[in-house]
């Protein structure tokens, strides 16, 4: 295979001209001695004549540049997010997260001791906390979270016909 490689990169540089005279001396009797090296010849002088002949290089037609860029045009540009995110979503994501960080900030100030007399540095210190003990599997049975499924349907169909009828006044 390495030979094969070999005689054919001979053979190309014998045919493309960039040999010394000394090697196309030794070729060119391989060719007339060897059968392989003149068959293999033949086949590269025959495709090598054909690049050089029939060769002729395209160019792209004058209008390309602005065929491509009307191409471009055509294609239709994405809506801004104001289009498709509901601001009143947004507003009630917003409020919820922000009355949540309200509410922890508020339980975690009632938490703290600020008298200085407890504590021997003079900072404040938390009380320390300790939850009751809740009975959850009596609180969360089968009937309080069918209620608390029927309350979050009822309130989603509610949200659902607001936000139609808004669409629907909107257009009028």
């Amino acid at each position: 295979m390495n030979n094969e490689l070999q005689m054919e990169e001979a053979l190309q540089r014998y045919l493309d001209g960039s040999c010394s005279d000394i090697e196309s001396n030794e070729i060119a009797k391989k060719i007339e001695a060897i059968p392989t090296w003149k068959q293999s010849f033949e086949s590269l002088s025959e495709i090598h004549g054909l690049l050089q002949n029939n060769w002729d290089t395209q160019q792209p037609s004058m209008r390309f540049t602005k065929n491509i860029m009307e191409a471009i045009e055509a294609i239709p540009i994405a809506k801004p997010t104001k289009e498709y995110i509901n601001p009143m979503i947004a507003w009630l994501l917003g409020g919820l997260l922000g009355s949540l960080l309200v509410g922890v900030t508020v339980y975690a100030f009632s938490l703290a001791d600020w008298s200085s007399s407890n504590s021997t540095d003079g900072m404040f210190s938390l009380k320390k906390v300790s939850l009751p003990e809740l009975p959850w599997q009596k609180l969360f049975n089968s009937n309080t979270t069918m209620l608390l499924m029927v309350i979050t349907l009822f309130l989603g169909l509610i949200l659902t016909d607001q936000f139609l009828r808004s669409k629907k006044t909107s257009r009028l």
